[in-house]
């Protein structure tokens, strides 16, 4: 059985470095399922515009994290500096 079909999506693995200023990540398409992984920083995720602009109501932050998700982009921010992340969407399937 393979990763896509365990998590029921396609993969995408996108390889970045987000710093502690952060930014939007587009998706591929609409999510059902998002995990990441992390160097020695940890990761900030924000779900709207507004509690990324306020630092508020963020997932983490995280070296590690992965769960169902339903969304087309996130906003993302190292905490406390340069963060090296991997970072899988599983596209949800039409």
């Amino acid at each position: 059985m393979s990763i896509a079909t365990v998590r029921g999506g396609i993969p995408h693995v996108t390889h970045m470095t987000i710093d502690s200023t952060g930014r939007y990540f587009q998706f591929f398409g609409t999510s059902c399922y998002i995990m990441f992984r992390t160097g020695l920083k940890q990761l900030k995720v924000y779900f709207t515009e507004a509690d990324f602009d306020a630092d508020t109501n963020y997932l983490g932050p995280y070296n590690e994290w992965e769960g169902p998700v339903e969304a087309n982009g996130c906003w993302l921010k190292g905490d406390g500096g340069d963060c090296d992340v991997i970072f899988v969407e599983f596209e949800r399937r039409a």
